[in-house]
């Protein structure tokens, strides 16, 4: 919060900075601090939203910018911004069988979107996206891991670990859906990893990257999310159902 403070034109609220600090403290409690390797929140300034929440000395740069105009304090509205990242798979110390993806939005356009991703081949990728109606996941293999049918909204959390793929979805009142499924072979991309890829359209409070997790782990760090994302005025969360 301090960095966002001094480099990025914007003053939390207390409300906010409440949130954010619960978050922080939910992690350290429920051992998780060390798996998110990066995260980033959107809507409190347009350079705030390169600022890596897990090391604020540490900023992307957008290829494709919002204007101050489309912040709200605590969410985005996105139409096909994206951010190009200095980040490989291996360079976060990641692996196509040891990671995972997070993303939370509302009112998403249906359509084909990246929220993040670094694509070499079927079966040399990491992705978590929209597949023109469902949010799914895949990580050196080439069919993807759907969330709910037809739901576009909430906060995602995918990740595989070895050869276990789980993404929970946390929707509205905080309800979870879990999927699971087995995925064998594949390898790391070499690709560059980039968030949103110029083609999201939505609002959007979070995406992050994590090393691989339990399903179990995957749900508790997808409510954390919500708790935060909610917490830091991303209200349509608790809500929106679509």
């Amino acid at each position: 919060m301090a960095k966002v403070l001094e480099n990025d034109s914007y003053v939390f609220s207390h409300a906010q900075q409440q949130a954010i600090s619960d978050f922080f403290y939910a992690l350290d409690a429920n051992s998780l601090g060390s798996v998110i390797k990066k995260m980033f929140f959107f809507g409190f300034s347009v350079n705030a939203g390169l600022r890596d929440v897990m090391n604020p000395t540490s900023t992307e740069s957008w290829n494709s910018a919002p204007v101050s105009g489309d912040m709200n304090d605590g969410y985005a509205t996105f139409v096909n911004e994206s951010i190009l990242t200095s980040h490989t798979v291996s360079s976060l110390g990641i692996a196509y069988n040891n990671c995972g993806a997070f993303f939370s939005g509302t009112n998403m356009t249906r359509q084909t979107s990246s929220y993040v991703n670094a694509y070499t081949s079927s079966s040399s990728n990491f992705q978590l996206k929209q597949d023109t109606g469902e949010t799914a996941f895949r990580s050196g293999y080439s069919a993807n891991v759907k969330s709910t049918t037809e739901k576009q909204d909430g906060v995602f959390v995918a990740t595989r670990l070895v050869n276990a793929v789980a993404m929970t979805r946390i929707k509205a009142s905080r309800a979870v859906e879990n999927v699971t499924a087995t995925k064998t072979g594949g390898s790391s991309p070499s690709a560059t990893i980039s968030f949103f890829a110029g083609n999201t359209i939505g609002n959007v409070s979070s995406v992050g990257i994590t090393s691989g997790l339990s399903a179990a782990n995957a749900e508790t760090l997808a409510g954390l999310i919500y708790d935060v994302c909610v917490g830091i005025g991303h209200t349509d969360l608790t809500s929106q159902d679509s």
